[in-house]
């Protein structure tokens, strides 16, 4: 399966801001997050998580924002038919 598309967008000693775009059929990879993150969507979809637990489709909707703790260790993945955009908020102190 090809990535997700990354841009960092800003980064500093205090956090560091993402874009993700996922065509359809894309993933991030597996990951740990080392910080606490948000995430904002652009364009909204359902992903599916991968995670140690095992695979969920996850709904997130434009505009409503949400927050994860660090230590998070995933592959996100866009298995519908249309792009998903979001932005993340990594805050490293």
């Amino acid at each position: 399966m090809q990535k997700a598309v990354s841009e960092l967008q800003a980064e500093d000693d205090r956090m560091r801001i993402t874009r993700w775009t996922f065509a359809p059929a894309t993933e991030t990879g597996w990951h740990r997050h080392a910080w606490p993150y948000a995430v904002v969507p652009v364009q909204g979809g359902m992903l599916t998580v991968v995670d140690s637990e095992g695979e969920r489709d996850y709904e997130i909707r434009t505009g409503e924002s949400y927050a994860r703790a660090c230590g998070t260790e995933h592959n996100i993945v866009n298995n519908s038919n249309a792009p998903i955009v979001f932005v993340e908020i990594e805050i490293k102190r």
